[in-house]
């Protein structure tokens, strides 16, 4: 992925994820916005060139069209993938892009010697929840949470 390209997707995941942190943390967009700037921040801190964080342009085979975007992070010491986040555009969805990548991360998970590929989805996205388990990917944890409303 080239520098511009890792600004595109940055921009466009921060407000992706921003959305998904409105209805899961029910914050206000600008307070999910800025707390997902500072996890990127503090995950990122060289940005595209952070050791161990992988991002990658997913294209149209036919058109080399930019279809979507996938980050990863090596954990070497467990010898696992971390899937930090996949993004095929709303208007290219449910033609293979994604599943496509999915492969690739395997075939890349599979190079590396990691033996699991591990992922967080939001709970509200029973979409992606069916994706992922028609990839083959189980449940491995669960994170909840319970939120208080400000006095």
């Amino acid at each position: 992925m080239t520098e511009d390209a890792y600004q595109i997707y940055l921009r466009e995941h921060e407000e992706e994820y921003a959305r998904d942190r409105m209805i899961t943390d029910r914050e206000s967009f600008e307070d999910a916005l800025r707390t997902t700037r500072v996890q990127h921040a503090a995950m990122l801190p060289q940005g595209l060139k952070t050791p161990d964080q992988f991002f990658f342009v997913i294209a149209d085979k036919g058109s080399g069209r930019v279809v979507g975007y996938l980050w990863f992070s090596l954990r070497r010491a467990s010898r696992e993938l971390y899937l930090c986040h996949i993004l095929i555009k709303e208007t290219e969805r449910r033609r293979g892009y994604g599943r496509s990548a999915l492969e690739a991360l395997d075939d890349k998970a599979k190079e590396l010697g990691c033996r699991a590929i591990w992922l967080n989805v939001m709970a509200h996205n029973q979409g992606a929840i069916d994706f992922y388990r028609a990839q083959g990917y189980r449940v491995g944890a669960v994170h909840m949470s319970k939120h208080h409303d400000p006095d």
